[in-house]
């Protein structure tokens, strides 16, 4: 059970890094307006988990704010950090944290710790960097139902998708006083059949383009202080669409 875990776990968490690369250059002008993101929950947090974030060494670690997320559903908090300590070293500092790390991997050039403690897995990547080493800690509730599970149908957010298109994963995090989404769908149809599609339903719902935002192969789209970008891409069973909405 504890490696099926830890599998997941190192799955889902560089998702979201690639993800964010992803978006990084892309939606900068979206980043801009929508705030930076000060890791206002999206659920009830849990206390006993942000307490033990908070308790992480901080001798010779500069920690980030954490943030809270949901992670298609599931609550989440991740935590970042730059060090002067060799990557070997901090992992082995934050391996002395054996309430929530209970296991090492090396894997490629990267150290993984992980663990289970009361539901929630927790997961550390360290890695080495110019200055010494640089990572992240994370935390993800594994026991959380889904009210929306991925793979069931389209976002509500979202009813200028086609009724077939599949919610493969999902990111939701704060940037006060916005909320922002990211979302990849998959959709049985070609590209510029579903771009046809997509562009009638927003033209529909109120949504006008923003070309000053687009990039080569993306569309930027702005309905009120709502925004939205899509980055569309050729996949086997159609396309694969990547949703970007700031509300």
């Amino acid at each position: 059970m504890k490696t099926l875990l830890t599998a997941r776990g190192l799955s889902l968490f560089p998702l979201i890094i690639g993800l964010c690369r992803i978006f990084a250059n892309a939606c900068l002008g979206f980043v801009m307006v929508s705030g930076q993101a000060n890791g206002m929950p999206l659920f009830d947090t849990d206390k006993k988990v942000e307490a033990l974030l908070a308790s992480l060494p901080d001798k010779r670690f500069h920690w980030q704010q954490h943030q809270a997320m949901q992670l298609s559903g599931m609550p989440s908090y991740a935590k970042s950090f730059a060090s002067t300590l060799l990557a070997v070293e901090a992992a082995e500092i934050l391996s002395g944290h054996t309430d929530i790390f209970q296991r090492v991997l090396t894997l490629r050039d990267k150290i993984i710790l992980s663990g289970l403690r009361a539901g929630w897995h927790w997961l550390a990547e360290i890695e080495s960097a110019p200055q010494g080493s640089r990572g992240y800690v994370s935390a993800l509730y594994v026991q959380a139902p889904s009210t929306n599970p991925p793979g069931t149908d389209r976002d509500h957010l979202f009813q200028w998708l086609p009724a077939n298109a599949a919610r493969r994963f999902s990111l939701t995090s704060a940037a006060r006083p916005h909320t922002v989404n990211q979302h990849i769908y998959s959709v049985a149809l070609d590209r510029d059949e579903l771009l046809a599609y997509i562009e009638r339903g927003l033209h529909q719902e109120g949504w006008t383009r923003e070309q000053a935002f687009a990039t080569r192969g993306s569309s930027a789209w702005r309905r009120g202080n709502a925004r939205l970008m899509l980055f569309p891409q050729v996949s086997a069973a159609g396309t694969t669409l990547f949703v970007h909405h700031v509300q």
